[in-house]
């Protein structure tokens, strides 16, 4: 039996498809593999398509100066208390 140290350093491939043709092999952390399994969609997803929508969630995309406006507005609508709670809209509407 291994010690959970040394078993936490054990690595396993992960195949990883670029392109229609194209694959390499990744050599992981049995620890990060689980957790790629465990991100997974849907039991058969490939893990290619989790990296992939991990990559794509990770990217790096600046924040336009429009934006940082509406995030600072409506961070004073809350302060100022300008906002329904979920319950008063679901009244409002219905719900």
């Amino acid at each position: 039996m291994l010690s959970k140290d040394l078993e936490s350093f054990i690595c396993t491939n992960v195949c990883v498809y670029i392109g229609d043709y194209m694959y390499t092999t990744v050599r992981v952390e049995q620890k990060t593999k689980e957790k790629l399994e465990a991100s997974k969609n849907y039991d058969r997803e490939p893990l290619n398509s989790v990296i992939g929508r991990l990559i794509e969630n990770a990217s790096d995309e600046e924040i336009t100066d429009d934006e940082i406006k509406q995030i600072e507005a409506g961070l004073k609508n809350i302060k100022e208390g300008k906002y329904k709670t979920l319950e008063d809209a679901e009244k409002e509407w219905g719900i």
